[in-house]
């Protein structure tokens, strides 16, 4: 599917809905990592709908079984580039051609396009397709979930608007979408997980929109505007519930029916939201939480040992269990969450780690910042190790019965940091908010920074101005010092931008120039150095090409020349007129003052083919600024 957009339509206004939506979403499938339902305001939790012949669901090989890759690239994957939860569709045909499209989903997808693990993303959408109407009108458009004021650019509506779209790996964001409670066919009452709530081919009179329209709930698509109901008169299927026909009037049509498709879920899966193990010498134990759904059977078990089941919150969906192991147990390593619930049974498999509580973080005005922390595992004692944005981890000092306590060692006056992370050999992490204490202010403004610009090269004999305008912070005073001694002139050193010329070397000179800059009571001073690489002139050359050949059925370049200059350098070689270098012919090394090129057949670049107007081939050198030319000879 190709990349997705959020509405993008003229003069699109949406009104508000009654709108009460989507209100939770389960627990990923790991097959997948996909959430396995969404749950509407009515309860009704629907996963995705994979059966071909009732969802809009097509795998690459409608032949072969669905099957997700398991890792990038995957040969043996057979899973669709999109699917969805939930979606509803109708249209109506008008006059000469003319239709109105109304698309509503819950849709899973990619990010970037193709099937990719990580990609995953689901959304909202509402899609509206109108043409042959007013050019310049403005038209309502009402639909279960919302109305719509859309002017008809140049007679056509096309209009997408796709919620939830967000980071990856969060599927909350299509819960603030258009889309819920899921509409229904009248007189559906819900069933047996798995259900299909419709058969996705029939138009169906539907029932579940939060919206009201002269008190009557909106299950319809109706357009209103100039010459909508003359427009789509031919097709259109009122809503007797909804008082006069609207096609009686020229202004208006709508249509009562849908093509829906959606399953209610076949699992409800679990998902394991916390956990950490307890050691000490009298007790080794783990605590879990985990959710699903409310009413299921979830039971937990460590390393292999015997199951122990959880109990819900109320009706929350909210589970809590803990295992005792015994106080010789070994160090538990991994926890197994399973929902008895489904069939066949489904489960999460997750690392155990340590649990790591924060006692303080604690930063004192002009000293440093104190962490003290505390692990679970009192046997193991795993070193505890505190880090703050940009400096390293500092091992903090274990001080008994778990806690550990250490300085980070900031810079004296340093920005103390708004939180601390405070990781676990045993696996835990936290992150502690930092309390500042002391006494004192912090100073305003901007530090004092020098900046004296960026390395340059320039040749002998050349005008240079320095740039220490990028010095941040209260500056009063530039100074800039060389050591380049009397082979310079420095004109304006007490300014921001001095200046001087290059003198003429025979070997390359490096000259340090150092800025420092200080504030009006000169309590505060900072440096920067920047260097200035002085080349000596390029050697003198003389390139001559002696032979420029191009074989036309070979599609190969043969050329020959010199060069005074023995040193190893190399020459580029370029088709079309000296100076032109948009079209390479090669680089050629140059050994011993003599360079050759002898290309395979069909070696020539595309670039390089000699055409009907090329009569030139041109070369210059790395060394210096010496060209030579010489004319085609097609072969």
């Amino acid at each position: 599917m190709a990349a997705l957009l959020a509405a993008l339509v003229l003069g699109t206004a949406a009104l508000p809905s009654a709108q009460t939506g989507l209100v939770r979403v389960g627990p990923l499938d790991p097959a997948t990592g996909f959430p396995r339902w969404y749950e509407d305001a009515n309860g009704l939790k629907l996963g995705m709908c994979d059966d071909p012949n009732l969802c809009f669901f097509l795998p690459p090989n409608p032949a072969l079984p669905v099957k997700f890759p398991a890792f990038d690239g995957d040969p043996t994957a057979n899973f669709p580039d999109e699917f969805f939860y939930w979606a509803g569709e109708t249209s109506m045909d008008g006059n000469g051609g003319a239709q109105a499209l109304l698309v509503m989903a819950l849709e899973g997808a990619f990010a970037g396009g193709p099937v990719k693990i990580g990609d995953q993303i689901v959304f909202a959408r509402i899609r509206l397709r109108v043409d042959g109407l007013v050019p310049g009108a403005t038209y309502t458009i009402t639909h279960p979930y919302g109305v719509e004021s859309i002017v008809a650019d140049g007679g056509l509506i096309n209009m997408t608007r796709d919620i939830g779209i967000g980071s990856l790996g969060d599927f909350t964001g299509a819960l603030a979408g258009d889309i819920g409670p899921f509409l229904t066919p009248v007189g559906f009452a819900g069933g047996p997980q798995g259900t299909f709530i419709s058969d996705g081919a029939t138009p169906v009179p539907v029932q579940g929109s939060p919206l009201t329209v002269g008190g009557v709930p909106a299950n319809f698509f109706r357009i209103e505007g100039p010459n909508a109901g003359l427009v789509f008169a031919a097709n259109v299927h009122p809503n007797p519930a909804l008082g006069p026909d609207p096609t009686t009037t020229s202004d208006a049509a709508e249509i009562a029916q849908f093509t829906l498709q959606g399953q209610i879920a076949r699992q409800f899966g679990v998902a394991s939201d916390r956990h950490h193990y307890l050691k000490s010498p009298t007790q080794t134990s783990v605590n879990a939480w985990a959710s699903s759904t409310s009413g299921q059977a979830l039971r937990i078990s460590v390393d292999g040992s015997a199951t122990v089941g959880m109990r819900e919150n109320g009706t929350t969906g909210e589970y809590f269990a803990r295992i005792e192991l015994g106080a010789n147990a070994p160090r538990p390593t991994q926890l197994t969450v399973v929902n008895t619930s489904d069939n066949p049974p489904t489960e999460v498999v997750v690392p155990l780690a340590d649990l790591v509580t924060g006692v303080s973080a604690v930063y004192v005005m002009g000293g440093d910042l104190t962490v003290e922390a505390e692990t679970s595992d009192l046997t193991a004692l795993p070193t505890l190790r505190a880090s703050v944005p940009g400096r390293p981890s500092v091992s903090l000092i274990p001080a008994g019965n778990g806690v550990s306590v250490g300085g980070l060692g900031l810079p004296v006056n340093a920005v103390p940091p708004k939180t601390v992370t405070v990781t676990s050999d045993g696996g835990g992490t936290l992150t502690i908010p930092v309390k500042v204490v002391g006494v004192g202010s912090t100073p305003g403004g901007v530090t004092l920074v020098a900046n004296a610009g960026v390395d340059r090269t320039v040749a002998g004999n050349t005008l240079v101005t320095l740039d220490g305008t990028g010095s941040l912070g209260p500056v009063a005073s530039y100074q800039w010092t060389h050591d380049a001694g009397a082979a310079i002139t420095l004109n304006g050193a007490g300014t921001a931008t001095p200046s001087f010329t290059t003198p003429n070397v025979a070997a390359a000179l490096d000259i340090t120039f150092t800025l420092t800059v200080r504030n009006a009571e000169n309590t505060l001073t900072a440096s920067d150095t920047v260097i200035v690489h002085v080349q000596p002139p390029p050697p003198a050359e003389t390139l001559n090409l002696n032979v420029v050949r191009f074989l036309r059925n070979r599609q190969a370049w043969r050329i020959d020349g010199t060069s005074t200059l023995t040193t190893p350098h190399t020459v580029s070689v370029y088709l079309g007129p000296v100076g032109n270098t948009s079209r390479k012919v090669a680089d050629i090394q140059v050994v011993n003052g003599v360079f050759r090129l002898v290309q395979p057949d069909n070696g020539a670049l595309p670039g390089s083919i000699p055409g009907a107007g090329d009569t030139l081939v041109w070369v210059s050198s790395s060394a210096s600024t010496a060209t030579a030319s010489l004319a085609i000879d097609l072969r």
